[in-house]
C-alpha cells in the first residue's frame, strides 16, 4: 500500500476550498501575513505548511 505524499504548494483556489473560504477572503489571509505564499513563473502557490499551521492556530484560539 503505497501512500502519495502531502504536495508542498497547492493553488490558490484548492487552498481556499480546503479551509472553506472564498478567493476573496483567502486573498485577505494572504495580504494580511497569515499564509504564506511562492510565486514561480507567473503562478501563485500556497506554501502547505503555512496554511496547516494558520488552521492550527485557529484550533487553539478556540480552545481558550
Amino acid at each position: 500500500m503505497t501512500t502519495e505524499p502531502t504536495p508542498l504548494l497547492i493553488s490558490l483556489n484548492d487552498a481556499a476550498n480546503n479551509i472553506g473560504v472564498c478567493r476573496a477572503t483567502f486573498y485577505e489571509l494572504l495580504n494580511k501575513g497569515f499564509i504564506e505564499s511562492v510565486k514561480i513563473g507567473t503562478r501563485r502557490l500556497i506554501v502547505q505548511e503555512s496554511l496547516i499551521a494558520y488552521v492550527e492556530g485557529l484550533k487553539d484560539k478556540t480552545t481558550d
